[in-house]
C-alpha cells in the first residue's frame, strides 16, 4: 500500500507562530492563511494524487480545506481520529496570557511540565501528550491497514502524522518528536 501523508497548508495559527510560539493551537479550528490556501492549490495540479483508492482528513478546517484542494468533498472521509493534539485549556490561548495565569503558569516555567507541548507523558489541563494521540492514530491504523487499498492520502496535522511514522516505522519518541514536517507537502510512504 502506498499512503500519501499531507500536513494541511499554513494556517493563520501556523503563521503567528512562525518566529514565536504566541498561540496554543492544538483543536483550535484555525483556517489557513493567504499563504496556506497559495500551498493547498498547488497540490491540486500534482499528478501524485491522480489516482487513489481513498482520501482520509481531519475535521478540523485547516485539514478538511486542504483535503478539498486534492479532490471532491464526497470522495472525503473525515475521522477525528486524524486531528491534532489536544491542548485542553491552552486551546486558542496566548501563550503571553497563560504565562501570567495563576494556575497555568506553571507550565512555561516549571522543570518537569514545561515541556508538555512535547512530550509523551505531560499534557496540558484537559489535552493530549503525544501517546493519547499515538493511541488514537494506531486505532485508525489497525482498522484500516489490512483493507485492500494500493493507494491512500491521509490529510492532517504535525504531531498526527509524526506518530504516524513512529508506529510505521518503529522510531523513537526523540525521533519522533523531532520529525520536520513542512505545510502541504506531499510524503510518499510504500508499506
Amino acid at each position: 500500500m502506498q499512503i500519501i501523508f499531507v500536513r494541511h497548508g499554513e494556517s493563520e495559527a501556523n503563521k503567528l507562530n512562525k518566529n514565536e510560539y504566541t498561540i496554543c493551537t492544538g483543536q483550535f479550528d484555525t483556517p489557513l492563511s493567504e499563504l496556506g490556501i497559495k500551498q493547498i492549490l498547488k497540490l491540486r495540479d500534482n499528478e501524485i494524487f491522480e489516482k487513489f483508492d481513498k482520501l482520509y482528513s481531519s475535521d478540523l478546517i485547516r485539514a478538511y480545506d486542504t483535503a478539498l484542494a486534492i479532490t471532491s468533498s464526497e470522495n472525503i472521509i473525515v475521522d477525528k481520529r486524524l486531528r491534532e493534539r489536544s491542548l485542553g485549556a491552552f486551546e486558542g490561548q496566548l501563550v503571553k496570557e497563560l504565562k501570567i495565569h495563576p494556575e497555568y503558569s506553571k507550565y512555561f516555567y516549571d522543570e518537569e511540565l514545561k515541556h508538555f507541548a512535547h512530550s509523551f507523558v505531560v499534557k496540558a489541563p484537559g489535552g493530549e501528550n503525544y501517546a493519547d494521540v499515538e493511541n488514537r492514530v494506531r486505532l485508525f491504523w489497525e482498522e484500516i491497514k489490512d483493507k485492500n487499498y494500493n493507494k491512500i492520502v491521509i490529510v492532517a496535522h504535525l504531531y498526527t502524522i509524526r506518530v504516524f511514522f513512529k508506529i510505521l516505522f518503529n522510531i523513537s519518541e526523540e525521533e519522533c518528536i523531532n520529525y520536520k514536517i513542512n505545510n502541504a507537502e506531499p510524503l510518499v510512504v510504500n508499506i
